[in-house]
């Protein structure tokens, strides 16, 4: 038995059977191997065919040859040719006629199939590969589409060696047809005709462009100006001046396209391009392919890929490189900003960190986006766009509240008013969050917030300025119209538009539905600060809007501990500093704001809370000052003393804990000289409040302790801030205080009064009495930054080395000074105060000396 061939054998052990079965049949002739090739061509399928023995070759009649009378259908045969072979049999068409017998039906079923006839291939020629023809490389055409040729009939179709020789003769030499069309135009140059149609615009005017060519070229150019003529003799003059005009107008943007094209020449042997423009010598000498990061024209196979073969302007425009543009120096020009709000200079390096601020819209060789660009951008479809535009017009306000743009750029704070109001209607959080941020930075003026809070723990500090603006103007306008309009009111009173918009519901949705992050709570809490801050009406709006004040107690002042680390992840249901600091602004409004907020909210059962609570962290620290600062608001308008009352062993321990550890010098914490200036103003307001003799048993003591070393170490001072004098200032105005209520002795008051007057601290204190007055620091009006319809303090001060007023600097004397001559106003001795002027006069006339 022959073997099989094997996985794993090689070339050699086919041979080696090879020659084994060839020595068996050299043996054995009758031997046949397991499988043979049959040609099935030749061989009828019997399984397949089942035909009748008995059936001749005449044809039998059909029933519509029947029908007809028909005599010679037994002469009809298939359309084969005689001298062909057929790749089909015979048809044999049913004829239900006949009679069937019994042996039919078993031999026959009077279903035929077609008779298959060898030959259905023909003979096979063997393959002539001497005659090779060169298959070069062309270029595509610009359309896309190759051309539509028709092949010479003069060459020869025989499959020899000149065959392929005389197609690589034509192919060289390029002698094949073009179709009509192009054959006409090139041919028909002589003629002066246009490329293309100058009147027609729509989608068939090619066509008929080409087939009007076609005429043209038909005929001589006699024929060509008669038939002119008739046309001109049949056409209304007034039709033909408007086809000259427009076909003039159309030549002439043609023209005007094709001069500033640019023409692209490619230096295949550096691999660079050389662009060039109508621009100006000092830009035509830039090398704009070293800028190019992308330079994909200079590739060595740009002629092989699809479409490159054509200039497209417009899109090269896109991988342009950067251009410097230079600019005359008075000339003004659109104001660009960073994705910070931050205004750019005209023209940049073009770096690695810059290049984010390139973009295709207008003035590309720019960097940044404009205003228009920005709100533009703030009503994209695209969430990220929304967000970064958002963000960017949030930092434009900042510096602009900051006072950097004053004089360089005008801000359209009225537009940008109503596009941020828009965005802050999203729910999206991630929309919601820069809208937010851009509001409070329109009205939320952090500088005047921030010297506000530095008068925390003062005297002065109980009396809050009123930011309303001057509401004459729309009194005005509103006794002429029915209603004023949003835009215009906009214009004189941002606040006044704001509160039209319903941002009190607003706010309270975001608030008590959305509970967005900690920077959305924080921005929400500080436009409403800012909103308390307009005047007593627009306070008592917020008020009165209950579910909104409830939301902002519930969430944000809720009973519980302070002593705890602070999360920002954990916005809810915890204290939030800013939600304090909205409350002490309503509770220096009015008296009748104070009641509503403990009659109609309780707030004074959370304070009490965070008071009694022990305290480890800054967090904590920065909760109880707002919370003493509180209670010492609702005491100036005689509201919530009994409920002092029972804070007073806490404060009596809080007191004595300030004598032992807390200082003024200027290596101590300023936050712990606060905490203790507020605890004694609060005490200040108790003693106010007539309290009983135990408390002043007890707390009068302390008060003496801390007045000698808190003094003492003002005589000591070499260098001071004003954060850490507020702890002098508490203790002076506690004891103006004391002094008006209850008859003390003073004589440990004046002894340390008499040394503080002869002290280099005091020294150091009327040292800068000059440099901290606003009134000899020759500020005009024009160095403050003031918004017309968006009341601020005008504690901004432009171009100075501080930047703001010289009474608000960090080492101003005036509060001290304030409490210190007040103090000895009520004391009324003369030569302690006579003391105290015969200094200060004396260094003032030494400094108008020098």
């Amino acid at each position: 038995m022959i073997r099989r061939p094997k996985p794993g054998e090689n070339e050699e052990d086919i041979l080696r059977m090879q020659a084994d079965f060839l020595k068996e049949k050299s043996k054995n002739e009758n031997m046949q191997p397991s499988a043979q090739v049959v040609n099935i061509c030749r061989t009828q399928h019997q399984t397949t065919k089942r035909t009748n023995t008995s059936c001749t070759t005449i044809r039998k009649p059909s029933k519509y040859a029947q029908s007809k009378g028909l005599t010679n259908y037994s002469e009809k045969r298939p359309r084969f040719e005689e001298n062909k072979p057929s790749l089909v049999g015979d048809i044999l068409e049913k004829n239900n006629d006949i009679t069937h017998s019994k042996a039919s039906l078993f031999d026959d079923d009077n279903v035929y199939f077609p008779k298959i006839l060898p030959l259905v291939l023909g003979n096979i020629i063997e393959k002539n590969t001497e005659a090779t023809i060169d298959l070069e490389y062309k270029v595509f055409p610009a359309q896309g589409f190759p051309n539509v040729v028709s092949q010479n009939p003069s060459l020869s179709t025989k499959k020899t060696k000149q065959q392929g020789d005389q197609v690589k003769k034509q192919t060289n030499s390029h002698e094949m047809l073009l179709d009509d069309s192009s054959i006409i135009i090139e041919s028909n140059q002589h003629l002066n005709l246009p490329k293309k149609s100058y009147i027609l615009t729509n989608k068939a005017a090619d066509e008929l462009h080409i087939e009007n060519v076609k005429v043209l070229s038909g005929m001589s150019e006699n024929e060509i100006l008669e038939e002119r003529k008739k046309l001109l003799q049949s056409l209304n003059p007034n039709l033909v001046d408007f086809i000259k005009s427009k076909r003039n107008q159309q030549e002439r943007q043609c023209i005007e396209k094709e001069d500033e094209a640019m023409d692209i020449t490619e230096n295949k042997k550096s691999n660079r391009v050389t662009i060039k423009t109508d621009a100006t010598p000092e830009e035509d000498s830039i090398d704009y392919g070293s800028l190019w990061e992308n330079d994909v024209l200079s590739h060595p196979n740009i002629d092989k890929w699809l479409h490159f073969d054509s200039l497209e302007v417009d899109k090269l425009e896109w991988i342009k490189g950067i251009y410097d543009c230079k600019i005359k120096s008075n000339e003004p020009y659109e104001a660009r900003f960073d994705f910070n709000g931050y205004l750019l200079p005209y023209t940049m390096e073009y770096t690695e960190k810059t290049k984010i601020l390139f973009h295709h819209g207008e003035e590309s060789h720019r960097p940044g986006y404009s205003l228009t660009e920005l709100i533009e951008l703030s009503r994209s479809g695209v969430p990220q766009q929304r967000v970064m535009s958002l963000n960017c017009l949030a930092g434009i306000l900042e510096y602009y509240n900051a006072g950097t743009y004053k004089n360089i750029i005008e801000i359209p704070l009225s537009k940008l008013f109503f596009i941020i109001r828009i965005s802050m209607d999203e729910n999206k959080l991630i929309i919601l969050e820069p809208a937010l941020k851009a509001m409070r930075n329109l009205l939320y003026n952090r500088i005047d917030e921030a010297s506000l809070d530095a008068i925390i723990g003062l005297k002065e500090g109980a009396i809050q300025p009123c930011l309303e603006n001057d509401k004459s103007e729309i009194e005005e306008i509103e006794l002429k119209e029915s209603e004023i309009k949003d835009f215009h009111l906009a214009e004189i009173d941002l606040i006044a538009a704001l509160i039209r918009t319903d941002i009190l519901q607003r706010l309270f949705y975001i608030l008590d539905k959305i509970k967005p992050t900690f920077n959305c709570v924080q921005y929400s809490l500080q436009i409403l600060t800012r909103l308390a801050r307009d005047s007593l009406e627009t306070a008592s709006k917020i008020v009165q809007t209950e579910h909104l004040m409830n939301a902002v107690i519930n969430h944000f002042v809720p009973i519980c501990s302070v002593n705890f680390m602070f999360n920002l992840t954990i916005v809810y249901n915890k204290p939030i500093l800013a939600a304090l600091k909205f409350l002490r602004v309503l509770t220096l409004t009015s008296k009748e704001i104070g009641e509503q907020l403990i009659k109609n909210y309780n707030i004074l059962k959370p304070i009490s809370k965070y008071i009694t609570s022990g305290v480890d962290g800054t967090y904590g620290l920065k909760l109880q000052i707002e919370s003493y600062y509180i209670l010492s608001n609702l005491l100036q308008f005689k509201l919530g003393i009994e409920h002092a009352k029972t804070l007073c062993p806490v404060v009596i321990t809080t007191l004595f804990k300030h004598v032992q550890g807390t200082s003024i010098f200027i290596n101590s914490s300023v936050l712990s000289a606060t905490h203790c200036a507020v605890v004694l103003q609060f005490i200040g307001g108790l003693i106010n409040c007539e309290i009983n003799m135990d408390f002043k048993a007890q707390i009068y003591p302390l008060l003496k302790d801390g007045m000698q070393k808190w003094l003492l170490h003002l005589t000591q001072l070499d260098a001071y801030t004003c954060g850490h004098l507020k702890l002098v200032c508490s203790i002076l105005n506690c004891f103006e205080n004391v002094l008006i209520t209850d008859n003390i002795a003073t004589e440990m008051l004046n002894e340390v009064l008499l040394k503080l007057s002869k002290s280099q601290g005091y020294q150091k204190l009327t040292n800068n009495l000059i440099p901290s007055s606003n009134l000899l620091s020759g500020i005009e009006d024009t160095k403050l930054h003031f918004t017309e319809n968006l009341v601020s303090l005008g504690t901004l001060v432009i171009d100075s080395e501080k930047k703001i007023l010289p009474t608000l600097n960090s080492v101003s004397p005036f509060p001290v000074l304030g409490s210190l001559f007040k103090l000895l106003y009520v004391l009324n001795n003369r030569t302690v105060s006579q003391s105290f002027l015969e200094r200060k006069l004396s260094i003032l006339t030494t400094s108008n000396k020098c």
